[in-house]
């Protein structure tokens, strides 16, 4: 059974900075990002220096003290508290519904602690599993942004989610649930 009490986001410490390159290149995750390129151990690091610019967020997803996955956030707007989010899960030996408990670990993370007002994600067409996953979570499809996205000579189209904090206080208990029942 799963338990929401073993779950925590921690910075990205020197110790996990090899880890989170390896994740990052796995091609399973690379084909779902929009730029599928092989990540430069110094490209990484300029990445990882860019977290600390104040824009942009990245934790690592942890487990019962075990690294899962990866969220990334970046403030769209820092007025109107909107951010965009990112995450995968990258540990190949993650327990069915990892992926479930890092969203809603790391939506509680946003809209908690960061205070923000409205989380968005954009997600290729293809990634199947992710569009699924924003529906389950309760965000809401504002849209598609079509063939808007070149990826191995092919246009791919962008969909478009957003979810407010009070939808979110709505629908996590549902979540919630789900998981304690798994």
């Amino acid at each position: 059974m799963l338990n929401l009490r073993l779950c925590s986001l921690e910075d990205i410490k020197p110790r996990y900075v090899q880890l989170v390159l390896e994740w990052r290149n796995q091609k399973q995750i690379r084909e779902m990002m929009f730029n599928s390129n092989i990540i430069q151990l110094d490209e990484h690091r300029k990445w990882i220096e860019s977290l600390d610019q104040g824009d942009k967020i990245a934790k690592v997803f942890c487990y019962n003290g075990l690294p899962m996955g990866v969220i990334q956030f970046t403030y769209l707007n820092r007025e109107a508290n909107i951010g965009e989010w990112g995450f995968y899960i990258g540990n190949s030996q993650a327990p069915k519904g990892m992926g479930t408990l890092l969203g809603f670990t790391a939506i509680n993370f946003l809209f908690n602690d960061l205070k923000l007002r409205k989380l968005c994600a954009e997600v290729l067409s293809f990634n199947k599993i992710s569009l699924s996953f924003h529906q389950k979570l309760g965000f809401s499809k504002d849209g598609v942004l079509r063939q808007h996205v070149l990826k191995k000579g092919d246009f791919y189209d962008v969909h478009i989610f957003s979810m407010f904090k009070n939808e979110w206080e709505n629908h996590k208990e549902q979540i919630k649930q789900q998981l304690e029942e798994k």
